[in-house]
């Protein structure tokens, strides 16, 4: 029972190869141990007798130095103590050192009957003449002892070479038996496994044994019989859907190429037509009918059918026909239309062939939401260009040319009351120079239209405006702008191209200013301008053209949600600071004013 099992099982044998050398470490630690309790009492029977030898010369040393030695002494008791020693004792009673024992006997008998009746009697010559003979004797049983004590370490010695090559043996017996029945069989596996999976579907393992790796080998071979019989299935299985898979593909990338087109161009019925007319041959057979409503947010009405055929169907209700699939063309929850579908062999569309024309007509559906969402935000943009260039109009020429409506009744008036010349010059000069301010803010307003949206053009509008103001007013105006990381709205360019202006023009006819200054940066999360001059600063006198140009700017600051203050400077000037926070970094989308 005990062999079969070893032979049908690696980790049987290597469990009794674990337990052999457990087992001859076990018994190497009790010999230890037991070699160890007898050595201790070797080496304390050793050390009597140095000690025994060290006491004797001590006495002869006082016996020769004296007449006569005392009776008692410590070195007489202590050499009676290790002659008597217990440990002496029981390293000469063990089996095998009866010799030793017997010279044990004759030392103290030498003891008793010679050198110690010589103490005591004090005869010096006596004990010195005995001491010679008990010299002998002990050296002797030293020399036995210390071979005593040598024989057991060559003991320990043999059997630790005994055990060095059990274990050796048992060692080179594991390498080969792992060599043969572990290593070998593995690397099969793995050559065969490598090779397996490099597409050699015919190689099976050789291996043959009732172990653990040969019920492996077995597995793997049925495994690989069974893997083979399943490549060749499904070898069957893609040559069935490899045509299917190519009309996928193709349709697949018939709709990448057209949404790439319809989202550059309107879709328009030729374009429309065009993708029907190339998706249709790639599923043999099919035939297609594209209808689309005028007004997805109106209930159904007249309908353009598209077949594909470069003719289009307009009428009121869409046209059903027998073995047809009907496929809704919807886009964010809005019915636009329907895709109908069918074969000319009447049959039913499979799964992957509904799931494709399902992907066209969603495509469709994008398509055509995208077209509408960017004809809206191209109305919805002219719309906003319209309203701020109404807005410019009465905030500057109307306001101005309002003021002209009313010098010229003021001048109709004084005319009719045949007022002096003098009188209507002054109107007329008025009226001259609203004239010339109409027109200054009509080609200012031009100039502010043909602002680009874009960091660069904002500059460049900044710096036209300062080269012209300085041109104007024989003014030394300096621009430091920066570039502006936040993107800003067309609204808030002009807003703030106006202001400046608006500012600059009052530093030239009103400040007599011979210096100005002009800063644009981002501080933080925010867009600051500051327009400063050295002029005559801000003054009660200042006329009414000058106050309804500031409450203008303020109207403009509030319009893009901004502060604006207007201050005199201490050493003189006027210093305007703009800051607002661009509509880009708003929570909430800032609507456009009006």
């Amino acid at each position: 029972m005990l062999l079969r099992q070893l032979r049908s099982s690696l980790i049987a044998q290597a469990s009794f190869v674990i337990g052999v050398l457990f087992l001859l470490a076990l018994i190497r630690v009790f010999f230890v141990s037991g070699l160890n309790w007898l050595e201790r009492h070797d080496d304390v029977a050793i050390d009597t007798t140095s000690a025994l030898r060290s006491g004797l010369y001590q006495l002869t040393l006082e016996a020769s130095a004296s007449e006569a030695l005392p009776a008692e002494t410590v070195a007489i008791a202590a050499l009676q103590r290790n002659l008597d020693s217990e440990a002496l004792r029981l390293a000469l009673e063990r089996p095998g050192r009866d010799s030793l024992k017997a010279i044990h006997e004759r030392l103290r008998q030498q003891w008793q009957q010679g050198l110690l009746p010589a103490l005591e009697q004090g005869d010096n010559g006596r004990f010195l003449s005995e001491a010679r003979p008990f010299v002998a004797e002990l050296d002797a049983l030293a020399t036995g002892l210390q071979k005593e004590h040598a024989r057991l370490q060559s003991l320990d010695l043999m059997q630790v070479i005994v055990t060095m090559l059990l274990v050796i043996s048992l060692q080179l017996l594991a390498i080969y038996t792992l060599r043969r029945k572990v290593a070998l069989p593995l690397q099969e596996l793995v050559d065969a496994t490598e090779k397996f999976r490099a597409g050699n579907l015919g190689i099976r393992v050789g291996y043959q044994a009732q172990d653990e790796l040969g019920r492996l080998a077995l597995s793997f071979n049925t495994m690989a019989d069974a893997l083979a019989d399943s490549h060749r299935q499904l070898e069957e299985q893609v040559q069935n859907k490899v045509h299917r898979l190519a009309q996928a593909n193709a349709a697949l990338e018939l709709l990448f190429r057209s949404s790439h087109t319809l989202a550059q161009s309107p879709s328009g019925a030729g374009a429309l037509e065009e993708l029907l007319r190339r998706f249709q041959p790639l599923l043999p057979g099919l035939h297609l009918a594209l209808s689309l409503q005028s007004d997805p947010d109106q209930p159904a009405g007249h309908l353009v059918t598209l077949n594909g055929n470069s003719v289009a169907d307009v009428h009121g209700e869409a046209c059903n026909e027998a073995h047809q699939q009907v496929y809704a063309v919807r886009s964010q929850g809005k019915v636009l239309g329907e895709l109908r579908a069918r074969f000319s062999e009447a049959r039913d569309l499979v799964e992957w062939e509904a799931a494709l024309i399902q992907a066209l007509a969603d495509h469709i559906g994008s398509a055509l939401m995208l077209s509408r969402q960017r004809e809206h935000e191209n109305r919805l943009l002219l719309l906003g260009e319209r309203n701020t260039i109404a807005r410019e109009l009465h905030d500057s020429l109307a306001q101005s040319l309002s003021f002209m409506k009313l010098q010229i009744a003021r001048l109709q008036a004084l005319i009719l009351q045949g007022e002096d010349c003098h009188a209507v010059e002054a109107v007329a000069d008025e009226l001259r120079e609203g004239i010339n301010d109409a027109y200054r803010q009509l080609r200012e307003l031009l100039t502010t239209f043909r602002l680009d949206i874009g960091g660069v053009a904002l500059a460049d509008a900044l710096q036209e405006a300062v080269q012209e103001f300085s041109r104007r007013g024989d003014v030394s105006i300096h621009l430091q702008a920066e570039s502006l990381a936040v993107p800003l709205s067309a609204a808030e360019q002009i807003h703030l191209v106006q202001i400046m202006r608006e500012a600059l023009a009052n530093c030239v006819r009103h400040a007599g200013a011979s210096e100005a200054r002009v800063v644009l940066r981002a501080d933080g999360q925010e867009i600051e301008l500051v327009v400063e001059d050295d002029g005559c600063g801000m003054t009660p006198q200042d006329d009414d053209w000058q106050h309804h140009g500031i409450a203008i700017m303020h109207e403009r600051a509030r319009s893009i949600a901004g502060t604006l203050h207007i201050e005199s400077g201490q050493a003189g000037g006027t210093r305007l600071q703009l800051r607002f926070r661009p509509g880009f970094l708003s929570e909430q989308p800032r609507g456009h004013t009006p």
